[in-house]
């Protein structure tokens, strides 16, 4: 599913998005991803 992200200031900025997008483990810049669901 291709996916288009535009409005970064830099090529660099863009850059560093598509490697944390891709490896989400090994990235500092995204939260973990939450296993357990909230119900209100």
């Amino acid at each position: 599913m291709p996916v288009l992200v535009v409005g970064f200031m830099s090529q660099v900025g863009a850059l560093q998005f598509e490697w944390a997008w891709q490896h989400p483990t090994l990235s500092t810049h995204l939260p973990p991803p939450t296993t357990v669901a909230t119900t209100s």
